[in-house]
């Protein structure tokens, strides 16, 4: 794989990721009774600790994106930009 292909994809990655937490950070904000009830049914939880255990999540989520997705993408936007300014050296 192509060292700017994986910049593509981490790129793309981060993008789609931050929009799931926005998204889910939307939900959270604009219903979070209905988001309490509907989840109670799945997971089986009492509703009075889920707003905490929800952002738990969604704080844990953030940091696994950072560092996986984001922290390398800006790594190789770095190392593209220094290896695009060295100049050649022919033989």
């Amino acid at each position: 794989m192509d060292v700017s292909k994986l910049r593509t994809f981490l790129g793309w990655c981060c993008v789609l990721n931050f929009g799931l937490i926005l998204i889910s950070s939307l939900f959270l904000l604009a219903g979070p009774d209905w988001l309490n009830e509907m989840l109670a049914k799945f997971l089986s939880i009492p509703s009075e600790g889920f707003s905490g255990l929800w952002f738990t999540a969604i704080g844990l989520y953030k940091v696994l994106v950072l560092v996986f997705n984001l922290i390398p993408y800006i790594a190789l936007r770095i190392m593209g930009r220094t290896m695009d300014s060295t100049p050649t050296v022919l033989p």
